[in-house]
């Protein structure tokens, strides 16, 4: 009988912050990424005054923001040592995710990259090559779909409309013409059958690449003088 693989940590929910004294260190770049309100209150002066100069950002809105600190936020377990190993604290631990490790795309991923491969030696392979690029790189972004958002939208009559702007799951109504409107309604049941851990841990990567990329090669290898 096969060995059973043992699990391994996946991710957490915590609390994590930078500690004072390496502040200046990442001001740059600043370590905790995440999707956060920002309002006009939470950006420098300078931006601040351009936004009002030119009427813009009037109203929060949600955004990917580089900061210093990140309350019960989600992180893949890589980049909490990462985090861990260049001096930042988790404060607070409310969570830990644990998987069995199997390689269940290998297959897939081997497909993606021996297409891509094959047009390297055979040009007129490039079209193939292209449509698994797409095919790879969708993959994990279908996974991130929200599908809590998703709405349907109904086309109807004056007759007809009564009948939506009563229903429990009506959203929005608009008026195309005289006699037609669209009416935007919620879904009245929505099915949760996509594996969003493979887009949140792909996405975790690519946050961890990236800070391994500056702090780890490229500030340790190049004088910060000669690039901007």
């Amino acid at each position: 009988m096969a060995k059973k693989a043992k699990k391994k940590l996946h991710s957490s929910v915590v609390d994590i912050e930078t500690p004072e004294e390496l502040k200046p260190k990442f001001e740059e770049f600043c370590p905790i990424l995440k999707n956060t309100m920002v309002s006009r209150d939470d950006i420098g002066e300078h931006m601040r005054e351009y936004t009002e100069r030119n009427n813009v950002f009037k109203k929060p809105r949600r955004m990917l923001i580089g900061c210093y600190f990140g309350e019960k936020i989600l992180l893949i377990i890589p980049l909490v040592k990462w985090y861990l190993d260049h001096g930042l604290k988790v404060t607070k631990v409310y969570e830990f995710i644990e998987y069995y490790p199997s390689k269940c795309f290998e297959q897939f991923g081997l497909n993606v990259s021996e297409a891509r491969h094959a047009s390297d030696s055979n040009p007129s392979k490039a079209v193939l090559a292209e449509s698994q690029k797409l095919h790879g790189n969708r993959s994990y972004g279908k996974c991130l779909t929200n599908k809590e958002r998703h709405r349907e939208d109904h086309y109807c009559n004056r007759s007809e409309v009564t009948k939506f702007i009563n229903s429990r799951v009506f959203h929005r109504l608009n008026n195309i013409t005289d006699e037609l409107y669209e009416v935007e309604c919620l879904k009245k049941s929505v099915k949760e059958d996509l594996p969003l851990q493979i887009s949140f841990f792909v996405y975790g990567c690519v946050k961890l690449r990236m800070l391994g990329f500056y702090f780890d090669f490229q500030l340790h290898f190049i004088d910060r003088k000669d690039f901007q």
